[in-house]
């Protein structure tokens, strides 16, 4: 059984006209970065399992584990 990687959280940015923070990662698939919501503050990100975002995924994709 195949494990679920994890991806380290890379950057953190708060948009101006949105309450979402944005997290984003390097994906362990493609190597390229893709951006996830994160949660409405800093202070208590939300992370955990996410779907990546490859344009074309391998068969072993089975997303990624956000951490900090």
């Amino acid at each position: 059984m195949d494990s679920i990687p994890n991806a380290t959280v890379v950057q953190i940015r708060k948009p101006h006209k949105n309450d979402v923070v944005v997290l984003t990662i390097k994906c362990p698939y493609c190597n390229k970065k893709h951006s996830h919501g994160g949660g409405n503050n800093k202070k208590d990100l939300l992370l955990g399992h996410r779907d990546s975002h490859c344009i074309n995924p391998p068969k072993s994709n089975k997303g990624y584990n956000l951490v900090t």
